[in-house]
């Protein structure tokens, strides 16, 4: 996806210069295309949307497309990831202070706003028999140790157990709760998951 030069030393550095501008180049793209099937999802309720409809709404050309994501089923999946690693940053403040009860709300509230669409997503998951988890991510190093701090876990390991649950957990939660048609108020089931993760 990026330009590979071979070089003297000599231009090694423009290079480098160039490769960190394309990078920044493809994850705006990337960026936009995300945008662009939010916007059309909000709009749409995320009936049939087709790469047609992508390429439009993001001004891009198909092949652009194919460039990031290999169908609009990938893309999908890579937005929903993408909101996840939001709701993680959502759990701390400016101040770096973390809040569960806030980070936890405001990602609820996004599930239930989108909630025909995650319905979808997750049929469409279940229906091709695909084990991967939407809720799976991973942290950098800053967000790890935070995590390890916040939770009192003693290393890395611990940390991964410790995801493992917690995402499992979640996702479970979220599941029954979309599949059963949101019956309870967003404000009810942020208030169950605090007290099942005990915070």
């Amino acid at each position: 996806l990026i330009n590979i030069m071979v070089t003297t030393d000599k231009n090694k550095r423009g290079v480098e210069i160039m490769n960190v501008e394309n990078n920044q180049r493809y994850r705006d793209t990337e960026k936009r295309i995300q945008q662009a099937y939010w916007n059309l999802v909000n709009r749409t309720g995320g009936h049939k949307i087709t790469v047609a409809d992508i390429c439009r709404e993001a001004n891009i050309h198909r092949t652009t497309f194919y460039g990031h994501f290999l169908d609009i089923y990938d893309l999908q999946e890579q937005a929903m990831k993408t909101q996840f690693m939001l709701f993680l940053q959502g759990f701390f403040n400016e101040d770096g202070n973390w809040s569960f009860r806030e980070g936890m709300r405001k990602q609820i509230d996004f599930y239930y706003r989108n909630r025909k669409i995650i319905k979808r997503h997750l049929e469409m998951i279940e229906k091709q028999e695909r084990h991967e988890s939407t809720f799976e991510f991973e942290m950098d190093s800053r967000m790890m140790n935070t995590y390890q701090k916040i939770f009192q876990l003693k290393n890395e390991k611990e940390v991964s157990y410790h995801q493992k649950f917690f995402h499992t957990g979640l996702e479970a939660v979220v599941r029954q709760w979309i599949r059963g048609g949101c019956e309870e108020p967003a404000e009810e089931i942020t208030d169950l998951l605090c007290r099942i993760f005990g915070m």
